[in-house]
């Protein structure tokens, strides 16, 4: 289900960015009649539709793959039977990328939690199965800890390639039109001050949230 949003996406960037492309140089031709106005505004249609397109299948291409590899996460940490491994591995699975950089912190996180989990398991296992359940559970403890060995160390590698491909597609997102549109809202006051002429107070202006974009 997390994938199924990503085409949707991929498409409104591609299209923001072709929209933008004939709209920039009609709003140059109006802001200057001059072969220069046209030419500025050629060139932001231009940037805007690399944008869009660049962007837009970048951030989908990389949030697909993080998608993939962190319900892969999910299947290998799940076939360990640990529970705290999973509850750690879940925090930092469900923990907000902003940039890529942040993206390699968590996934070099998520990496070292499965292997350091794979190998104290082989020990912690067996132990906590023989205090619970006698020569039973130490046989139950020393299975999950061989089979801990292996899927704890995969799960990591996976929840590394999630989060290191999320921080990737989130830096990509930034460079398409509606990303670039909500910074700049987000920039706008929330009240726009008001002008008085000749002791009348002036009505609010209303900003136009498609100048400079």
């Amino acid at each position: 289900l997390d994938v199924i949003p990503t085409p949707i996406s991929v498409w409104g960037d591609v299209r923001g960015g072709v929209r933008q492309f004939f709209y920039e140089p009609s709003r140059g031709l109006v802001r200057s009649t001059s072969v220069f106005g046209i030419a500025s505004g050629l060139a932001t249609g231009t940037a805007q539709l690399a944008g869009g397109f660049l962007g837009g299948m970048g951030a989908g291409a990389f949030g697909l793959m993080s998608n993939l590899s962190g319900g892969l996460s999910n299947v290998l940490g799940n076939l360990s039977f640990d529970p705290q491994y999973n509850a750690d591995r879940m925090q930092t699975q469900q923990s907000l990328v902003t940039d890529s950089r942040q993206g390699l912190r968590l996934g070099v996180q998520a990496l070292t939690d499965g292997i350091v989990g794979g190998m104290s398991g082989v020990i912690s296992n067996p132990i906590r199965g023989a205090v619970q359940g006698g020569a039973s559970g130490f046989a139950k403890g020393v299975g999950r800890g061989l089979v801990g060995a292996v899927v704890k160390p995969l799960s990591g590698i996976a929840g590394f390639a999630s989060k290191t491909t999320e921080g990737i597609a989130f830096d990509a997102k930034r460079v398409t039109p509606a990303a670039q549109l909500a910074r700049k809202q987000q920039h706008l006051r929330a009240r726009q001050p008001r002008r008085i002429i000749d002791g009348v107070l002036l009505k609010y202006p209303k900003p136009s949230l498609t100048e400079d974009i």
